[in-house]
C-alpha cells in the first residue's frame, strides 16, 4: 500500500515539475520539449510573470519537485537499500546538471541545484535511518 501511495505522489509531481516548467520557462530552446513549441496554448503562456517568487519558482520548484518525485520512485524500487538508493539519486542529479552544463539546450547548469538535491537526499537520509532506529 505504501509503494502505490510514492508511485502515485511520485507521478504527481513529475507531472507538476513538467507543467511548471513548461508554463514557466521559455521552453522554446530546450529540445525535449521542441514538440510543443507548434501549440499555441504554451506559447501563449510561455514565461509568464505573475509569481511573487519567481526566482524560487522559476529556479528551483521544479528542481524539488522533479527530484522529489525520482526519491519516490527510487524508494520504491530499492526500498531496502537505503545509501544505495540515495548514493544512486545524487549520481543521477550530477549527471543531470553535468548534461546542462555541456548542452545548453537541455537546460541551465546551476551550482545551488545540486546543493538542493545533497539537501534534500540528507534529510530524506536522516528520515529514514531514524526510522530504522
Amino acid at each position: 500500500m505504501r509503494k502505490n501511495k510514492l508511485l502515485l505522489c511520485g507521478s504527481i509531481l513529475l507531472i507538476l515539475a513538467i507543467i511548471c516548467y513548461m508554463l514557466l520557462h521559455n521552453i522554446s530552446d530546450i529540445y525535449i520539449f521542441s514538440f510543443f513549441n507548434n501549440i499555441s496554448f504554451f506559447s501563449k503562456l510561455n514565461g509568464i510573470n505573475i509569481f511573487i517568487f519567481k526566482k524560487f519558482i522559476t529556479g528551483y520548484l521544479v528542481d524539488l519537485l522533479w527530484f522529489i518525485s525520482a526519491w519516490m520512485f527510487f524508494t520504491v524500487l530499492l526500498s531496502s537499500e537505503i545509501i544505495i538508493k540515495n548514493l544512486l539519486l545524487l549520481v543521477l542529479a550530477v549527471i543531470s546538471e553535468g548534461l546542462q552544463y555541456f548542452f545548453q539546450r537541455l537546460g541551465t547548469f546551476d551550482v545551488y541545484d545540486l546543493l538542493l538535491y545533497f539537501i534534500i537526499l540528507l534529510v530524506f537520509l536522516i528520515v529514514e535511518i531514524r526510522k530504522l532506529i
